[in-house]
């Protein structure tokens, strides 16, 4: 049987143009990320990534069907049983501003901040096997979604990644 997952990468656009990606790091595997989980029986991948976004970093999604702070989906990275759906969320400046301090305290993740896309190599060591491609996606679609043009999402096959195996062996189950 497959297991639906979901990530999600808020994300803020500054008026210098730079992005910056919300991620934290995962407490079981030690390792940066979005912000998701695996899909309740029954729910869509849409409402996962609203739910998995509230429960671990109380960021809550009100009104975002449409225009600029739509949830928007970016594509899928199939990794045997598992199929993992990516999202992008735009917020706005006062949460881009809010003090990171309590959801750092509890949770599944730590170490939550901004990570500026620019700055990406910074970071791509600290992130699952494989996510340089992930990360290169992104850099690709968000200035298209800023822009208001269409991409094309993406579908990346990591079926028999065995780093990234070990790396979330016990999760997900």
């Amino acid at each position: 049987m497959t297991k639906v997952l979901t990530v999600v990468f808020p994300y803020f656009v500054n008026k210098s143009g730079e992005t910056f990606l919300l991620m934290g790091r995962n407490r079981k595997l030690n390792k940066l990320n979005g912000f998701g989980g695996k899909a309740l029986d029954g729910e869509s991948v849409e409402d996962c990534a609203r739910r998995e976004l509230k429960e671990e970093i109380d960021l809550e999604l009100e009104n975002e069907t449409e225009g600029d702070q739509a949830l928007k989906s970016l594509g899928k990275i199939i990794d045997g049983e598992k199929e993992i759906y990516f999202f992008i969320y735009k917020v706005a400046a006062d949460i881009f501003n809010k003090d990171l301090t309590e959801i750092n305290a509890a949770g599944e993740v730590y170490d939550v901040g901004w990570r500026n896309m620019a700055d990406s190599n910074s970071f791509l060591g600290e992130m699952l096997s494989g996510d340089e491609v992930l990360i290169a996606e992104l850099k690709n679609i968000i200035p298209k979604v800023e822009m208001g043009e269409d991409f094309t999402k993406f579908e990346i096959n990591k079926t028999g990644n065995e780093v990234l195996r070990e790396q979330t062996k016990g999760i997900y189950r």
